[in-house]
């Protein structure tokens, strides 16, 4: 039995002994360190494993022993290590005493990633912001911060050989590789020298062994024996690559590197051109020439410096210069988009003056009905060719270009077409125009915005013999933000996912915002009149009463997107009337006089009629929508099957149309008490259409109408043999008359007024 419980022993012993300590270790504390720094003396060195900093922790225990290194990885993980020790005697050639650092021995390990402060103040030689001793092949040292405050009150000899980073590579044939580190600690000791910013000592023999390359001697304060055996870097000369040091530090006798000047600007980013040594945010980043620090870049006198510059977001580059105290603004012209140039011994200011960027999306047209957009430009006189995928003159048959021009027969001038004398004009601010590409492209402005107070002047000519475009202007937004014009006007009608669209409808306000690079039609009745564009968001004083108080019509088709808009203001007020790109398509207007309006006005009483066109057929929904105002009565009729509709109770009325139909489909009743208004309702079974004729909208065959005045005579007979018969009015004087259907044994009457 005893000697199966000695088996069990050892078994436990091989079980959880060295194999057991040589595993990867997170540390969370200082109890984890301190386990860690105990693992290591006692013989567990990690090599082949990964330790990992997970938390930021104080500590005061040392890594390694002379017979026991610590071999592994360690990965500060971005944390910072607050490392505090004190080494009072002064016997330096005793290892025991000497190498102060949170690492006090290492062998062929990587230390990375790790921040580290506190204090550390030694008598004794080698003391290392990191590592004391480094020792044999394969030691790295990256991407480090050091902040600790160095101090040796004395030293024998006055000799501390102490490092930023690394105080000793020691032994023979040993190599060390530190890179992407930084020292921006103290070195304090008044009596001390041989002093050095990155590594104290590159032990007998191995400064061919040593490698030390972006890094940054960055101190906040050095207070050191001043002689000549102080050194930026390293003593004796290792292999120095693309390595800088502060003005501070310039009191080093032996500067090796470069002093680091800054390179930096307010009104653009700066990166150095080419591939950085790494991506880390902690310690340095190298491009062969020139480093990167917290986010500042640096570079040495005659270096020659290569950058990227970025504008801000909205904005490009137009010039580029750099400025230096004691120096002459120079220019700087990129090449391949890099901007190069030799750094003087001074800081740098990079000097860029930019362009404005306004981008807009379009889509592609899939017919002739569809991808159209009213743009403008918001940089000044800009040619088409200069606005990024807007003109491509290899491509003639893959974009069209218009602008509107009311003086002439043919109103609507395309930008590739050499027949007239416009051909290729500019895009002027405040004008609109009409675009379309046959891709999906984004326009890109680039220049200097438009500066002007917005005004805008509009042309009304009487020289085009095409009455219905006279008066209309084609303008645009010209400032980069949203703006506003207090006037009635039409915009497109870009339906669901702005995908560019065909048919121009009325805003609902003089109000409504206008984007940035929106064109607009605008409506002038006389010559000499402007409007002005203002980006000053309109307050309740800007807005007048009948901008507010009216009944918004809008038209769809199928449940979708509103297609058309006809509205009518309450009270006095601007009138504007109908207009569209296309004939023939399908429109919702208010017939007045000889005219048909988009917006009218009305005082509230009697009916108003509502003309509709279809350009296919199919079903179509009116939803009216009465803004602000007090009603007790609004009825929608439909002339041709004499529904009637409380649009107070129900504002949606849904109906099928054809292309043949009479466009006097319906009226609006706002008082059924008045002498205009209708008799009976769903009696209805005629109208009168724009043109002044009635029309039967009720099933009749071998029947007959009679037009009775208001003494009771019957002044007209007529006969009827189907739905749609149209009857004139023409001879009739104004006045109200009642209309008497005989069809069969069916009689109904209907009041009309001739207006």
């Amino acid at each position: 039995m005893k000697k199966n419980r000695f088996l069990l022993l050892i078994l436990a012993i091989v079980a959880f002994g060295p194999t057991a300590w040589a595993q990867d270790l997170i540390i969370n504390s200082v109890s984890d360190w301190d386990n860690f720094a105990s693992a290591v003396s006692n013989g567990n060195t990690y090599a082949n494993k990964t330790v990992k900093l997970n938390a930021d922790i104080t500590a005061t225990n040392m890594v390694g022993t002379n017979d026991n290194r610590f071999k592994g990885t360690f990965d500060g993980d971005g944390h910072t290590l607050t490392f505090n020790k004190t080494i009072t005697t002064t016997n330096n050639e005793n290892s025991n005493d000497q190498y102060t650092a949170p690492f006090r021995y290492i062998e062929g390990a990587t230390i990375q990633n790790l921040k580290v402060a506190g204090e550390v103040s030694s008598k004794n030689k080698f003391a290392g912001g990191i590592v004391g001793h480094a020792r044999n092949t394969g030691n790295t040292i990256t991407n480090c911060v050091n902040s600790t405050v160095i101090t040796a009150p004395s030293a024998s000899g006055n000799n501390g050989s102490h490092g930023g980073i690394l105080g000793q590579l020691g032994g023979s044939n040993s190599s060390v590789t530190i890179s992407g580190c930084v020292f921006n600690g103290k070195m304090m000791g008044s009596t001390v020298e041989y002093w050095c910013g990155i590594m104290g000592y590159t032990g007998s023999g191995n400064y061919s062994r040593v490698t030390i390359s972006n890094c940054f001697f960055n101190p906040e304060e050095i207070e050191v024996k001043a002689t000549d055996n102080n050194h930026t870097i390293c003593r004796p000369g290792p292999t120095i690559n693309n390595c800088y040091y502060n003005a501070e530090a310039a009191e080093m006798h032996d500067k090796q590197g470069k002093q680091a000047y800054t390179i930096s600007s307010n009104a653009v980013s700066l990166a150095f051109a080419g591939n950085p040594s790494s991506n880390t945010t902690l310690g340095v980043i190298g491009y062969g020439t020139g480093i990167k620090y917290n986010n500042v870049l640096y570079a040495g006198d005659v270096d020659n410096v290569s950058l990227n510059i970025t504008a801000p977001e909205g904005y490009a580059i137009n010039t580029v210069s750099y400025t230096y105290e004691g120096g002459s603004e120079t220019t700087i012209n990129p090449v391949d988009g890099v901007y190069s140039f030799t750094m003087p011994d001074a800081n740098v200011t990079i000097n860029a003056t930019l362009w404005n960027v306004y981008t807009k999306d379009i889509t592609a047209y899939t017919s002739a009905e569809n991808g159209w957009y009213l743009i403008a430009s918001p940089i000044g006189g800009v040619n088409a060719t200069a606005v990024t995928n807007l003109a491509n003159i290899d491509d003639n048959d893959g974009f069209d270009l218009y602008r509107f021009n009311q003086a002439v027969d043919l109103e609507w001038e395309n930008w590739k077409d050499d027949e007239h004398s416009n051909y290729h004009f500019n895009l002027e601010p405040g004008r609109g125009y009409l675009y379309a590409n046959s891709e999906d492209v984004t326009l890109t402005f680039i220049g200097t915005p438009y500066d002007g107070d917005g005004s805008v002047s509009l042309a009304c000519t009487n020289d085009n013999p095409h009455e219905n475009m006279r008066g209309w202007n084609l303008i645009g937004n010209p400032f980069g933000e949203t703006a506003y014009i207090y006037h009635d006007f039409y915009r497109m009608n870009y339906g669901e996912g702005n995908t560019g669209g065909y048919e121009i409808i009325p805003a609902t306000n003089t109000s409504s915002p206008i984007a940035p690079m929106e064109g607009i039609f605008v409506y002038a009745e006389e010559e000499g009149l402007s409007v002005t564009f203002s980006t000053q968001a309109p307050s309740k004083g800007h807005i007048q009463k009948p901008e507010s108080e009216q009944v918004v019509l809008n038209l769809s088709r199928n449940r979708g997107s509103v297609i058309d808009r006809a509205i009518v203001r309450m009270g006095e007020g601007q009138a504007l009337p109908k207009f569209q790109i296309r004939e023939n398509s399908t429109k919702l207007y208010i017939p007045q006089g000889a005219k048909d309006y988009a917006i009218a006005t009305s005082n509230g009483q009697g009916e108003m009629l509502v003309n509709f066109h279809a350009n296919e057929n199919g079903e179509y929904t009116l939803t009216v929508n009465p803004e602000n105002v007090e009603m007790n009565y609004l009825h929608l009729i439909d002339n041709l099957t004499g529904a009637d509709v409380d649009l107070l109770q129900t504002p949606e009325y849904t109906f099928t149309a054809k292309t043949t139909d009479y466009e006097s489909r319906f009226k609006l009743v706002f008082n059924p008490n008045t002498e205009d208004g209708p008799s009976t309702g769903s009696g209805t079974f005629a109208f009168i259409d724009a043109n002044g004729n009635i029309i039967i909208t009720a099933d009749v065959f071998d029947a007959s109408l009679q037009v009775i005045d208001v003494q009771g005579r019957v002044i007209r007979t007529v006969g009827l043999s189907q739905c749609g018969s149209r009857i004139s009015t023409a001879g009739m004087t104004l006045g109200v008359y009642m209309l008497r259907l005989i069809n069969g044994d069916d009689v109904r009457t209907q009041k009309m007024v001739i207006k």
